[in-house]
């Protein structure tokens, strides 16, 4: 079954603002952790936001104390960040809902990279959701797209100038990067965001991440996890060292 968003290949999603108050805002807490230097290397996820969530009331302040953070990040003209709540924990809001205010409102792009299409759907539901004229107040619609290897999705090709939000899975951007050349050109900041960021050692998302900071000078990159290492013990190298 086709998401709502979506009606055929090529189609360009224009999502109006309405108004009104979202339902189920969260929240979370934050404050630095120590990564391994080997991690650093190779992601340079280098200003960490933990959250820890003990209760339903721990979630709705914390998740406010980490758009804080991101905030006082934000400021700089670019940076990498690691914010990691715990599954449920409310990570894709925070994100979405914080992007909303910090850059389609200003009219800054958002590239959203997740390596599952569940999670692509999530994001762009949770952008939905969300974007109400409170948050976004300067402006009336924005375009996304999200893009993979799903009918329901659109391709790489479909790609427009025009396009504010790209929701893409890393194998299908990964194998197209050129698709980002018209779209990032002339642009001077970027949010890119690393959907289970614990994954982002893996090659793919590295030629992604160094891809696009070759092309914008400042690259804002925000990773998500609820895991900062990885699972499969071949694979824990970088990321097993907390």
């Amino acid at each position: 079954m086709k998401s709502p968003h979506r009606a055929r290949a090529g189609w360009i999603k224009k999502f109006s603002i309405s108004d009104g108050q979202p339902h189920g805002a969260l929240a979370s807490c934050g404050r630095p952790f120590a990564v391994s230097a080997e991690f650093r290397r190779q992601v340079d996820f280098t200003n960490e936001i933990v959250i820890h969530i003990n209760s339903l009331d721990a979630m709705a302040a914390g998740l406010v104390r980490g758009m804080e953070c991101l905030d006082r990040i934000d400021v700089r003209p670019a940076y990498s960040t690691l914010v990691v709540l715990p599954t449920g924990g409310g990570k894709t809001y925070t994100a979405s809902m914080w992007l909303l205010k910090n850059a389609l409102d200003k009219r800054k792009k958002i590239l959203w990279i997740a390596h599952r299409q569940m999670l692509l759907d999530q994001a762009a539901e949770s952008f939905q959701k969300y974007a109400y004229a409170e948050a976004i107040p300067h402006v009336s619609s924005f375009r996304f797209r999200v893009i993979s290897g799903s009918p329901n999705h659109d391709r790489t090709i479909d790609i427009r100038s025009d396009d504010n939000l790209l929701i893409v899975s890393k194998d299908s951007i990964g194998r197209d990067l050129a698709c980002l050349d018209r779209w990032l050109l002339g642009e001077q900041e970027l949010y890119l965001v690393v959907d289970e960021a614990h994954h982002s050692t893996a090659e793919t998302y590295r030629k992604v991440i160094d891809y696009v900071r070759g092309r914008v000078p400042n690259v804002k990159l925000i990773g998500l996890t609820a895991t900062p290492f990885r699972t499969a013990e071949t694979e824990q190298g970088p990321l097993s060292k907390i």
